[in-house]
């Protein structure tokens, strides 16, 4: 019993530690190290509930586990995220929840029902698969969707502005194409 208390005793003293506010730059971060140093000393894991209470302050980036019970929001996630719904501002990451959303760039592997991205580079599994801007990569779901995309989508439901690349799927579009729409296969480079 002694070592469960002075256990948990230690946890909240190295989480109220870790806990400090410092104001950030509304700056984009130049690249990968910028996102990690920039709110201070490398933080290895969170576990949050919800944002309210989780053990590191949104401020921070996480760079090694980010466990999400319900709901987590950190500015920068690089590592793995596992999860319920995970939001962040950038991430270099593989995230496992059922709901990934990064309001900036990411880059990696998500795996969700709802992957929700402005700009993302890598690979997205998911039912809904959305980026906002440009997305480079894979993405495989019911419905994909990318501003501007550069790789190869496989849905039921690909749509896109601008394409480089595949849709293998029921429906197919390309909007600013020659042939907007085409089933099974469309393509433009």
């Amino acid at each position: 019993m002694r070592r469960i208390i002075v256990s948990i005793l230690f946890v909240v003293f190295m989480c109220s530690m870790a806990h400090g506010k410092d104001v950030l730059s509304s700056e984009k971060p130049a690249n990968d190290l910028e996102i990690i140093t920039r709110s201070g000393a490398i933080i290895p894991f969170q576990f949050a509930v919800v944002e309210q209470f989780q053990l590191i302050s949104r401020e921070k980036s996480i760079t090694g586990l980010k466990l999400n019970f319900v709901y987590g929001y950190n500015y920068g996630i690089t590592g793995l995220d596992l999860g319920f719904v995970s939001k962040a501002q950038y991430t270099t990451a593989m995230q496992f929840n059922l709901m990934n959303i990064v309001e900036q760039e990411g880059v990696g592997l998500q795996v969700g029902l709802f992957n929700l991205a402005q700009s993302y580079s890598g690979m997205q599994f998911g039912v809904f698969n959305l980026c906002g801007s440009s997305f480079t990569g894979l993405q495989a779901g019911f419905l994909n969707y990318a501003s501007i995309c550069s790789g190869v989508q496989f849905g039921i439901v690909n749509n896109c502005k601008s394409m480089r690349g595949i849709q293998v799927g029921l429906i197919n579009v390309i909007q600013d194409s020659n042939l907007p729409f085409f089933p099974i296969i469309n393509m433009k480079f």
